[in-house]
C-alpha cells in the first residue's frame, strides 16, 4: 500500500494526519512546555508582589519618618523669636544713615542696614541729615542687628526703630534714601523695594527729574510713617 510506515510499525495514510505515537510524544513535549511556561507566570507574578510590598514598606515607613520630623520643623518655626531690639539714646547725627548712640553709658556709632543717603555735594544730602537729626536727636530707639553685625570700620550695622516704625525704611519712604541691600543683612529686603518702587513712582526725593523739585521737599516730621511698616 502507498500509505506512510510511522514509528510504531503500523501504515497510515497521511490524509488522516499523525499517528498515536506522535500525538504521544509531541504531546508530552507540549504538556513540559506549559509547565514551564506556568512556572515562569508564577514566579513573575511572585516577584512583582515582592516588589509592591516593597514599595508599600518603603511609602509606610516614609510616612512614618515624615510625621515625626515635619511637626518637629513646625515647632521651630513657631517657636522662632522676633528679633531681639535693644533699646539706645540716640546722642549724635553724623549724616544721613549715621547716628551716635548711648546704652548704659556706652557710646557707639550705628550706621542704617539697607539704606544709601546722597553723598555730599547732592541737593538732598544736607535734607537728609535734618530729617534724621529732627526725627532722631535725643530720642529713645529700639536697635536690630541682622547676620552682619559691623562694618569694616566697626559701626555697628542696624535697623533703627522710632514708635513702633523702622527709620531705615522711612527715609526709603519719603525719598530721602534709595535701598541698598547687600547680604548677608537682607531680613526686609523685600519690603524695602516695595516701598523704594512707590517713592520711585511718585517721583519724590532723589527720584525727582530735577534737581530744583529734590531740594524742595521738607522733613516729615517724626510721627509721620510710612504704612508699609506696619506690616513688618
Amino acid at each position: 500500500m502507498n500509505g506512510l510506515q510511522d514509528n510504531d510499525g503500523k501504515d497510515e495514510n497521511g490524509l488522516y494526519g499523525p499517528s498515536r505515537s506522535d500525538i504521544e510524544r509531541f504531546g508530552h513535549r507540549e504538556e513540559d512546555e506549559a509547565a514551564h511556561l506556568l512556572r515562569h507566570r508564577r514566579a513573575a507574578r511572585t516577584a512583582l508582589w515582592k516588589l509592591v510590598a516593597g514599595a508599600v514598606f518603603i511609602l509606610l515607613v516614609a510616612s512614618m519618618f515624615l510625621n515625626v520630623l515635619l511637626p518637629a520643623f513646625s515647632r521651630v518655626r513657631q517657636t522662632d523669636a522676633p528679633p531681639e531690639r535693644i533699646p539706645a539714646t540716640v546722642t549724635r547725627i553724623f549724616d544721613g544713615r549715621t547716628i551716635g548712640i548711648e546704652i548704659d553709658g556706652v557710646e557707639s556709632t550705628v550706621r542704617y542696614i539697607s539704606v544709601e543717603t546722597p553723598v555730599f555735594g547732592d541737593p538732598l544730602y544736607e535734607l537728609a541729615i535734618a530729617t534724621n537729626r529732627q526725627w532722631l536727636f535725643g530720642q529713645q530707639v529700639l536697635l536690630e542687628a541682622d547676620d552682619l553685625n559691623a562694618d569694616a570700620e566697626g559701626r555697628l550695622l542696624r535697623y533703627v526703630w522710632l514708635d513702633g516704625a523702622m527709620v531705615n525704611l522711612n527715609l526709603v519712604a519719603t525719598g530721602l534714601a534709595k535701598a541698598s541691600t547687600i547680604g548677608p543683612n537682607s531680613r526686609y529686603v523685600d519690603v524695602f523695594v516695595e516701598v523704594e518702587q512707590a517713592a520711585r513712582s511718585q517721583g519724590l526725593g532723589v527720584w525727582a527729574e530735577r534737581d530744583g523739585e529734590r531740594s524742595a521737599a521738607l522733613p516729615a516730621p517724626a510721627a509721620q510713617y510710612h504704612a508699609a511698616n506696619r506690616r513688618i
